[in-house]
């Protein structure tokens, strides 16, 4: 292979490990691709010269000029070699966002979702293709880990850079509005409430208020690929439960669905494997809202189906509950310890979940509060259990069952990172306000993590954090 074939192709066939190992690479390749490069206007030339001048923000010029480049000069995506080794350079440089950038790309080629990277792997038959894919979602993963925390902590900023690919080459336009806001004013609704509640008392009008407006649907702007790698930075031990997911999501955007949704989901292991975290985590990187209620002990199905009107204390069913606190139609909603509830002649749990995971039932689904029938469709479901020695065979067939064990050691320090983020949002502080731990104390939370899981690990750090002697700065 020449020299300059080996240059563009850096960003697809070398780890960042090897890459950020070469020290003179920045500089060799800046000067390969400047030597190259014919600025066609006045702004690609201006942008070209601050990357030459290499100071502070040449990186994020690097990153408007790929797009630049990708937009007026390469036609359609995908972004050739040329353009993505632009935005390698920024990502050497240390641009985050660069970074994020190549991730994306690279879980494109590994899920085959754009179909001229698609076709640009399969090009030497199915066994190369093979051998790429998996190259390339295992580079995509290694450039993730380098902006770890921002991915985790930060995930809503990250897609509005994420959606349009790269930055654009020229700012917005003074009183252009956000694209957020074009999204929330355009984005797809449902109108939950299907027939006009009857709705007598405070707390029940309350609900219908809240309800007898188009709701939201939420999530369609997130890259399944890219969820799904920041996913198995933190959750490793749900590999297989990530990628069900993920492909759920990839087929509704192939289709043209605009919202997130993925069928329903039943993760069986023991307690401490992180399944609750779990789906508190997918609600929070789609941005759909959440619920989670737990059914240990429950002898009948009133959390679930809520009571009928004209008992005391009457309210609508959990799920509408849910979508009245989120103010979302799509919800990503848990029922924990499903396998600990137990059923009587008030009502079973299993019995009333069957119904609600039922597209058809639940596309109608009488609400004795409101007396109103509902659209609980577009619900994404997720039930946990211990076993499913004592679940239903029904109930079962409309779950996929999914066994989660605990974490392998090597993935203690993305749990611990993972865990550390979680801590400061309880106490409402930045990730970076908490006091660094020693080295003895992560060594100490290895050996625990090792032994006890995810759950002891959790309680083990905030113990630790609170004996440090540098205490958290709170910023007023």
């Amino acid at each position: 292979m020449t020299a300059p074939e080996h240059l563009l192709t850096l960003w697809r066939s070398t780890a960042p490990d090897r890459l950020f190992a070469d020290l003179d690479l920045p500089a060799t390749l800046l000067a390969f691709l400047a030597a190259r490069l014919e600025p066609q206007d006045a702004r690609e030339k201006q942008l070209l010269d601050e990357v030459l001048r290499c100071t502070w923000s040449a990186p994020e010029a690097a990153l408007r000029l790929a797009g630049s480049i990708a937009r007026l000069h390469r036609g359609a995506p995908p972004p050739s070699d040329f353009t993505m080794s632009w935005v390698l350079w920024a990502a050497l440089r240390g641009h985050d966002a660069a970074r994020v950038t190549l991730a994306q790309r690279l879980m494109q080629i590994a899920t085959g979702t754009d179909e001229g990277i698609a076709r640009f792997v399969g090009e030497h038959g199915p066994g190369v293709r093979g051998r790429k894919t998996k190259d390339a979602e295992r580079f995509a993963i290694d450039w993730l880990r380098r902006v770890r925390r921002s991915v985790l902590d930060e995930f809503a900023e990250w897609l509005q850079e994420l959606k349009r690919g790269f930055p654009d080459a020229d700012p917005p336009s003074e009183g252009a509005p956000a694209p957020a806001d074009e999204t929330r004013a355009s984005g797809p609704t449902l109108q939950v409430l299907q027939t006009p509640a009857n709705a007598e008392g405070a707390d029940v009008a309350e609900a219908c208020a809240a309800l007898k407006e188009p709701l939201p649907l939420k999530g369609g702007d997130v890259d399944p690929a890219v969820l799904g790698a920041a996913l198995e930075l933190e959750f490793p031990q749900l590999r297989e439960a990530i990628d069900y997911i993920v492909h759920d999501l990839a087929l509704r955007r192939r289709a043209g669905v605009p919202w997130a949704r993925f069928r329903p989901l039943l993760l069986v292991g023991p307690p401490g494997t992180g399944k609750t975290r779990f789906a508190r985590r997918i609600a929070r990187l789609l941005g759909t809202g959440h619920g989670e209620i737990c059914v240990a002990g429950a002898s009948d199905n009133r959390l679930l189906e809520g009571t009928a009107r004209g008992w005391k204390d009457a309210q609508p069913c959990w799920p509408l509950l849910a979508m009245q606190r989120s103010g979302c139609a799509n919800p990503v909603l848990l029922v924990d310890e499903v396998d600990k509830a137990r059923g009587s002649g008030n009502g079973d749990v299993a019995a009333t979940l069957l119904g609600m995971l039922e597209p058809e039932t639940a596309r109608a689904w009488f609400d004795s509060c409101l007396l109103a029938t509902a659209d609980l469709s577009q619900i994404s479901w997720i039930l946990t259990a211990n076993t499913t020695v004592a679940l239903p065979r029904p109930l079962l067939s409309r779950l996929r069952v999914i066994t989660v064990g605990y974490p392998a050691p090597e993935a203690f320090d993305r749990i611990l990172e993972s865990l550390l983020g979680d801590i400061a949002m309880d106490l409402s502080v930045r990730r970076e306000d908490l006091p660094d731990l020693p080295c003895e104390v992560v060594m100490s939370l290895r050996d625990a993590f090792a032994r006890h899981g995810i759950r002891e690990l959790k309680r083990a750090i905030e113990a630790a954090l609170a004996r440090t002697k540098d205490a958290p700065r709170r910023l007023n």
